[in-house]
């Protein structure tokens, strides 16, 4: 059975930023557009456009906190298996190995965020590493390698039709490291937390061109953080290297905090009335004269809806101000710092460069 499905209600959100590197399926444009009228019959309009970057402001921070938010992945090492080498003439005895005998360690590795789980544009990451022993055993780990990714998650809609897109922005990635992370011989509860130097990222910002996380009724975009830490245990060509894989959602705010005035006037706003859950009323159906049955007549059906025109005098020539317009006229201009924002230009043909065009009105 076909079923007509329920339109969607429009999202009042901030204004997204302005978004590229979707050819063919999505982008978000700002400019200003001037058009200068000639009342004469025979002179042209002059119009001219320009286009800006556009970065909007970052939503109300929750304040802070001690909580984290986490992700955890264990693993547990094998031992190593020793070949037997081939006997010969010239062929030196082997040597055991210096983890032999010693149990193979088992480690739990961590990704800790501040929770909620906030990244900021142009600034590095608020992330700890931690990699936690779960056994008691004298055996030494290394650190391998370390890359991490900001994945973009971008859903376009379009009526019935929907299609994600994935991008990825390294933000570091180091290999054949060998820092060792435990020294043995200590069992000490306080030893068996190693947490990984954040110095390796902490110079490492967002790439200017990550967006804020925004949702709009037919584009959106979240972000996840794709952690890779590999670890191993072993000497000589018995190392076991084991890659983890931690993945964690985050938010990307711009790093543009709204003024405080601005948050005491949305505190002070009234609420508004909502029809929410209110079924609209059922029309009356009319009834055949005399209980018989219904006559029909060959004219054209007629539709009825409950839309209900207003009358022109109720019009306002020009549309009010909304609420948020009519307290931003008392805001006074930002103060922060500015955040470094870049997308590809995208060449618009009405556009052409923002220069100055000519149309002929008749």
């Amino acid at each position: 059975m076909d079923m007509t499905q329920t339109v969607k209600a429009h999202v009042k959100k901030t204004l997204p930023p302005t978004l590229s590197g979707l050819p063919g399926e999505a982008e978000i444009q700002y400019y200003i557009k001037a058009t200068v009228q000639r009342p004469a019959f025979y002179k042209e309009n002059f119009r001219a456009h320009a286009n800006f970057m556009f970065f909007p402001i970052e939503p109300p921070r929750p304040p802070p906190n001690r909580r984290e938010s986490y992700a955890r992945v264990q693993h547990q090492f094998t031992p190593p298996v020793d070949v037997p080498e081939k006997s010969g003439l010239f062929r030196r005895q082997s040597t055991p190995s210096a983890n032999a005998g010693v149990a193979p360690p088992s480690v739990s590795v961590e990704g800790r965020l501040p929770d909620p789980a906030i990244l900021t544009c142009n600034e590095a990451l608020p992330l700890r590493l931690l990699v936690n022993k779960l056994n008691d055993t004298t055996a030494t780990f290394h650190l391998q390698m370390i890359n991490i990714e900001l994945l973009a998650f971008t859903s376009v809609r379009a009526q019935l039709l929907r299609r994600n897109e994935v991008t990825s922005s390294t933000i570091l990635s180091n290999s054949n490291m060998h820092m060792p992370l435990s020294e043995g011989g200590d069992s000490d509860k306080a030893s068996k937390i190693l947490e990984i130097d954040s110095k390796l990222w902490k110079q490492m910002p967002l790439p200017n061109t990550v967006s804020p996380t925004f949702h709009t009724c037919n584009v959106s975009r979240t972000y996840g953080l794709h952690i890779k830490v590999g670890l191993s245990w072993g000497v000589g060509s018995k190392i076991n290297l084991a890659i983890q894989v931690l993945r964690m959602p985050v938010q990307v705010y711009s790093g543009i905090a709204p003024p405080p005035a601005l948050l005491a006037a949305m505190s002070n706003r009234p609420p508004r009335p909502t029809s929410q859950g209110v079924p609209p009323p059922i029309p009356s159906r009319p009834s055949a004269p005399g209980g018989g049955l219904p006559t029909y007549s060959h004219a054209p059906p007629t539709q009825t809806t409950d839309h209900i025109e207003p009358s022109p005098s109720d019009i306002p020539p020009d549309a009010p101000p909304s609420y948020e317009d009519a307290i931003a006229d008392n805001m006074g201009p930002i103060d922060g710092p500015r955040r470094e924002y870049r997308q590809s230009e995208v060449r618009d043909e009405k556009n052409d460069g923002g220069r100055l065009f000519q149309d002929r009105e008749t």
